[in-house]
């Protein structure tokens, strides 16, 4: 404990300190580090949002292919010379005794491009920076992986099938239908 000294009336009394202030000074600086580190947080999830707007974020690939920093054409364009056709090859129909076939080609079947792409696009961009922050995060430590998707035009392929099938048919004689090992004959 410390005196002090008051000369005007020669008073001696003891000058306590104040248990407070070391708490608030150091709740006070508490709070500033923590708002400092929201602000660089949020800060860094905009700039790096920003440094990478249209493009793909470092982490991500699709359907097995890396497609980090590139923007949608150019990620296309990777995506369908990294990526097998999946326009070759056949669909076999098999209708009794008949077997015919059905060119992928010719029901459009193909990548969903513009799904897989705006997923990958999505990949780190949340609806707040608090969101988004976490989102880049997680992918700049784990990697995010955007899996395939495929399309065709089912109305093309329903039609083919039903053609094939009216052609395959003829009229029942004596016919029965049993199921064996998993087919109908």
């Amino acid at each position: 404990m410390s005196t002090r000294t008051d000369e005007r009336f020669s008073l001696t009394y003891p000058l306590a300190a104040s248990p407070g202030m070391p708490w608030r000074r150091a709740g006070f600086s508490f709070l500033l580090t923590l708002l400092a580190i929201s602000v660089f947080g949020a800060s860094f999830a905009v700039g790096y949002a920003r440094v990478h707007e249209g493009c793909i974020l470092p982490g991500v690939d699709v359907a097995g292919v890396s497609l980090a920093g590139l923007d949608r054409p150019a990620a296309e364009a990777e995506l369908r010379q990294v990526l097998p056709s999946l326009s070759s090859g056949q669909l076999v129909i098999d209708i009794g005794s008949a077997q015919q076939s059905v060119a992928y080609s010719d029901f459009g079947r193909d990548y969903d491009m513009k799904f897989m792409l705006d997923q990958a696009l999505g990949v780190g961009r949340g609806p707040n920076f608090v969101e988004q922050l976490q989102e880049q995060l997680r992918v700049m430590i784990n990697g995010a992986a955007v899996g395939p998707a495929v399309t065709w035009d089912n109305d093309e392929l329903a039609q083919q099938v039903a053609e094939i099938a009216l052609a395959a048919q003829s009229d029942p004689v004596n016919a029965t239908v049993t199921r064996s090992n998993g087919r109908y004959i």
